[in-house]
């Protein structure tokens, strides 16, 4: 009879709950602003988000976006509008607002009737200049992935690329603490009239890649045995200071494609030059990304402790970028060129 009588009580201790008030004091909400400025030779993209916080207790409504700010822009101190748009919920420039150029000082100012009046200035950066000045292909085939059909079973084969480059940087144009960020991407064409792209990861051992990037444990993954053999050390960005670049600069890197039972087309290169505050803010989403285990989007700033640079009570951030894209295409293996495609952001 015990042991009947001890599983009873184990399934009514499970089955109890316990609610505990709290007790502690509510915080008022505050107004949370998103500003972005973004450059490529294909678009020239300056918007704002506004929304309010909510207390972690509260139920969240759908939408926190405010349609009700006034939000303008000032580039070198002449200020332009910006209109609120509902099907994006953000803030874009009326008609009339000239793109912003290299060494522009863009101040994004917010007011609201509840919250009052808020700014933070940015200088737009220079693209970060690139080229490939060396490149060798390897290639690995994968047989292990069996697919069946009816009552056949067949092999599909799988591909993955190594890619050992040497990117050559020009020097940078200005005189700033910016930062570059380098990322590659995988371009499958499962059709000819389809496409789509997956990350793929990088590794060096050259200081120049690493300097930033380690320093700040930025885009690291874990250590896993090399898709060729090798032990490496896998990246899923490299950060680098303009100030390394204040000369011409060349440095090698390897790119591993993922493994697709689709060949890969091409490799997308994009060197993104951040303003420093950009990149703190970046960091800051990483790490608290990587203790939630989860990605931080717009809508849930206010829930983490983030770099914000707006003035006052506020959690903000206005941040500016301009990058550009390097292609290898593997139809054309001869060609390495300047690619201006856009790419997915």
């Amino acid at each position: 009879m015990k042991k009947p009588v001890f599983l009873a009580l184990c399934l009514l201790l499970v089955s109890c709950q316990m609610e505990v008030e709290y007790s502690g004091e509510v915080s008022a909400p505050k107004l949370v602003v998103y500003a972005q400025y973004a450059y490529s030779p294909q678009y020239n993209d300056i918007r704002c988000y506004v929304q309010q916080s909510t207390f972690f207790l509260d139920d969240k409504p759908d939408n926190r976006f405010l349609s009700d700010a006034t939000v303008e822009c000032q580039i070198n101190g002449k200020t332009y509008p910006f209109t609120y748009f509902p099907d994006s919920n953000a803030y874009l420039p009326s008609e009339g607002m000239p793109p912003a150029s290299t060494g522009d000082r863009l101040t994004m100012r917010v007011t609201h009737p509840a919250y009052g009046t808020t700014s933070a200035t940015q200088t737009t950066p220079a693209a970060t200049t690139c080229q490939i000045s060396d490149t060798l292909l390897q290639t690995d085939t994968l047989s292990d992935y069996i697919e069946h059909a009816d009552d056949s079973s067949f092999t599909v084969y799988r591909t993955r690329l190594q890619i050992d480059l040497e990117l050559g940087f020009y020097a940078y144009p200005l005189l700033s603490d910016d930062v570059i960020e380098v990322t590659a991407q995988a371009v499958y064409q499962p059709t000819p009239d389809s496409t789509y792209r997956r990350k793929a990861y990088m590794s060096t051992s050259d200081p120049f890649f690493l300097s930033l990037t380690s320093d700040g444990d930025m885009g690291i993954i874990d250590d896993i045995v090399s898709l060729f053999g090798d032990e490496a050390r896998r990246y899923d960005a490299f950060y680098i200071p303009t100030q390394s670049v204040k000369s011409a600069k060349s440095a090698k890197l390897k790119i591993f494609t993922p493994s697709s039972r689709d060949s890969v087309q091409s490799v997308v290169i994009t060197t993104r030059t951040m303003t420093r505050d950009a990149w703190l803010y970046h960091a800051s989403v990483a790490q608290q990304s990587n203790l939630m285990g989860a990605v931080i989007g717009l809508g849930q700033e206010e829930h983490v402790q983030v770099f914000g640079n707006f003035e006052g009570d506020v959690i903000g951030i206005f941040i500016a970028s301009a990058e550009q894209t390097i292609m290898i295409d593997f139809k054309h293996p001869q060609s390495c060129t300047d690619s201006l495609s856009q790419t997915n952001r």
